[in-house]
């Protein structure tokens, strides 16, 4: 029978599960950040597929994500080629990890519509002519 603290962070787990889902986050990504969020010290790839029951080659494929949108690092300890994950329990970090990614998209998606404004400034085919307008209101819109 799991103990108090293993049903609080089954509890946590689905409910954060549910919210970042919302956002896009896919499950994989969720229950491998908590498994790191929930150790107590530095997790390995190994550790933490025998924590969530995936296979290391896909712990390995979402670690880049979840690093750039979680509180988590990767390091190696000295004298060993493993790379280990920790959270830094810093949810005001996430946020503003969150909003610096999403500004950086939003310009660079502004910039994108601008160039391709210009590039239809000045067509007469009707379909150039529509693709501008609804271009130029997505750029308004940012």
């Amino acid at each position: 029978m799991p103990d108090k603290a293993d049903q609080v962070a089954r509890k946590i787990s689905e409910e954060y599960g549910r919210l970042f889902k919302a956002f896009g986050v896919k499950p994989t990504m969720m229950d491998v950040y908590l498994a790191i969020f929930f150790s107590e010290e530095p997790v390995s790839l190994k550790e933490i597929a025998e924590k969530t029951g995936y296979g290391t080659t896909t712990i390995a494929n979402t670690m880049p994500i979840i690093e750039r949108i979680f509180d988590v690092k990767s390091f190696k300890k000295p004298k060993s080629k493993k790379i280990y994950y920790e959270c830094k329990h810093d949810t005001l970090e996430i946020f503003m990890k969150k909003t610096r990614y999403q500004l950086e998209s939003t310009k660079n998606v502004v910039h994108l519509l601008r160039e391709c404004e210009d590039e239809l400034t000045g067509e007469k085919h009707p379909k150039a002519v529509r693709y501008r307008g609804y271009i130029t209101k997505l750029r308004e819109d940012y």
